[in-house]
C-alpha cells in the first residue's frame, strides 16, 4: 500500500519550501493503525518522505525494488527468522538501502541476527519519533546504532585484544567512512586498511564490517551512538 492515500501531500519546512531531496523511507508494521499512526508522525519530519507503507515484511523485497526507498523501517520481534529473511532478499537486490529494525525488548541475540540480516540498526520501541528520525538520518549516512534493553547493557562481552591502529579503523567504521575515506584520514594505503579491516572482523567474530561496529558496540569497545531528540 503507498502512503500518500493515508498522508496527503508531502510536508513542507517551515518557510514553506519543499525539500529537494528528502530521505524516502519505507515502513513495515504488523498493526496496521499503529503503522498508519507511525507513518503520519515520520511524514511530518522535515526531510523525509514516506513513499510506502505494509503490514507484511514479506513484501520488502518486492516494494523496495518498485519504490526504491532509501532508507526502511521495519517492526521486529524474536525469533523472527521470516523477517531476517525478507531483510536478506532486499540487501541482495538493494544493497545500498539502510534497514531500521524496531523492537519492544531488544537483546544481543536479536543484534547478531539483525545486523547479521543486513540491518543497520537496531532500535527500541519506546523511543520516541523524533529520536527515530534521528536514527534514520544517522543510519543513511553510513552509521550503525543499537539499543539494547538494561539486563544486556549489564553484561558486556570481554575485549577483543585490538591495537591501536586497529581501533582507529573500528571509530571511523562506526561513523559509516569508506576504506578510501580511512586511507585518507590515517594516511595509510587503501590496501593497509583493508588488512586492518580483516583483522578486525577476524578478531571481533564477524562477517561484515556493519556487524563488526555492532559488535565492538555491544562489547562497549566503542561508543554505541545514541540517536538524540
Amino acid at each position: 500500500m503507498t502512503a500518500e492515500a493515508v498522508l496527503g501531500p508531502r510536508s513542507k519546512s517551515s518557510n514553506g519550501d519543499s525539500f529537494a531531496k528528502p530521505l524516502k523511507a519505507l515502513l513495515t508494521y504488523e498493526h496496521f493503525m499503529l503503522l498508519e499512526g507511525l507513518a503520519a508522525a515520520i511524514h511530518t519530519v522535515p526531510g523525509i518522505e514516506v513513499v510506502g507503507i505494509d503490514t507484511s515484511p514479506s513484501n520488502l523485497p518486492e516494494l523496495t525494488a518498485s519504490m526504491k526507498p532509501d532508507i526502511v523501517v521495519m517492526s521486529i520481534e524474536p525469533p523472527a527468522e521470516q523477517v531476517l529473511e525478507s531483510v536478506r532478499q532486499l540487501k541482495e537486490q538493494c544493497a545500498e538501502v539502510a534497514v531500521v529494525a524496531l523492537c519492544a525488548n531488544p537483546d544481543t541475540q536479536l543484534m547478531e541476527k539483525s545486523f547479521g540480516a543486513g540491518c543497520s540498526a537496531l532500535l527500541a520501541k519506546n523511543h520516541s519519533v523524533a529520536q527515530l528520525a534521528a536514527t534514520m538520518f544517522a543510519v543513511s549516512r553510513g552509521q550503525v546504532l543499537f539499543s539494547l534493553n538494561e539486563s544486556s547493557r549489564k553484561s558486556p562481552m570481554p575485549p577483543a585484544g585490538l591495537t591501536a591502529r586497529e581501533m582507529e579503523v573500528l571509530t571511523l567504521l562506526a561513523a559509516g567512512e569508506s576504506t578510501q575515506s580511512i586511507s585518507d584520514t590515517l594516511t595509510l594505503s587503501p590496501h593497509t586498511v583493508r588488512n586492518h579491516v580483516k583483522n578486525l572482523l577476524a578478531k571481533l567474530g564477524a562477517h561484515s564490517r556493519l556487524q563488526a561496529v555492532a559488535k565492538a558496540q555491544q562489547r562497549q569497545i566503542i561508543d554505541a551512538a545514541r540517536p538524540t531528540s
